[in-house]
C-alpha cells in the first residue's frame, strides 16, 4: 500500500510539475513578445523616465498575463460543478424508475423553473405515493374552481388555468388527464 501510494503522489507531482512548465514557457513566451514590440519612445531617445515607463508597462503586461491565467486554471475547478455533479446524480437516479421517461422529466424541469415558491415534488416521490398526490392534485383543481366561482367566470376558463407546467408535471406523473372533470 505505501508503495502504491508514494507512485500516486509522485504522478500527481510530475503532472503539476508538467502544468507548471507548460505556464511557465506559455508566460515566457509573451514576455519575450513583447520584448521585440517596438515602443512608442525611440531607444536612441531613452532616458531614466522612458526606461522606467517602459519597465512599468512590461510589468503590467505580465502581470494581467499572469492573471490571465490563473483565471483560466480556476475556471476548472469552479465550485458550481459540485452542484451540476449533483444533479447530474440525481437525474441519473430518477431516470432508473420504471415509471420515468424523459418527457416527464422535462415537464419536471419546466415545472421546477416557473414556479420557485412551490417545492415540487420529485418524480420518484410521486410515484411512491400516487395516491396522495392525486388527492393534492384534485384539491389545486378545486381550488381554481373556487377561484372562477368567485370571480364569475365561465366553466371553460378551468382548462386555461390547468394549462400550465405544474399541472402538465403533475397529471403526466399521476397518470391523469389535465382536467379530470371535462366532459
Amino acid at each position: 500500500m505505501p508503495k502504491n501510494i508514494s507512485n500516486q503522489n509522485k504522478q500527481s507531482n510530475k503532472q503539476s510539475n508538467k502544468q507548471s512548465t507548460a505556464e511557465d514557457e506559455l508566460l515566457n513566451f509573451y514576455i519575450n513578445e513583447n520584448k521585440n514590440i517596438k515602443s512608442e519612445i525611440d531607444v536612441e531617445q531613452s532616458t531614466p523616465l522612458a526606461e522606467t515607463l517602459k519597465n512599468k508597462k512590461k510589468e503590467q503586461l505580465t502581470l494581467k498575463l499572469k492573471n490571465a491565467i490563473l483565471q483560466k486554471n480556476n475556471m476548472r475547478f469552479r465550485p458550481d460543478k459540485k452542484l451540476i455533479n449533483e444533479q447530474t446524480e440525481q437525474i441519473q437516479n430518477m431516470m432508473k424508475h420504471p415509471k420515468m421517461t424523459q418527457q416527464i422529466l422535462e415537464l419536471y424541469v419546466k415545472a421546477v423553473a416557473s414556479d420557485m415558491t412551490k417545492t415540487l415534488p420529485t418524480p420518484i416521490e410521486i410515484f411512491d405515493n400516487v395516491d396522495q398526490y392525486k388527492k393534492q392534485y384534485y384539491q389545486y383543481i378545486l381550488e381554481l374552481l373556487n377561484k372562477i366561482k368567485e370571480e364569475k367566470l365561465d366553466i371553460s376558463h378551468l382548462n386555461r388555468l390547468l394549462d400550465n407546467p405544474y399541472g402538465h408535471y403533475i397529471s403526466k406523473c399521476i397518470e391523469c388527464p389535465l382536467n379530470p372533470f371535462k366532459n
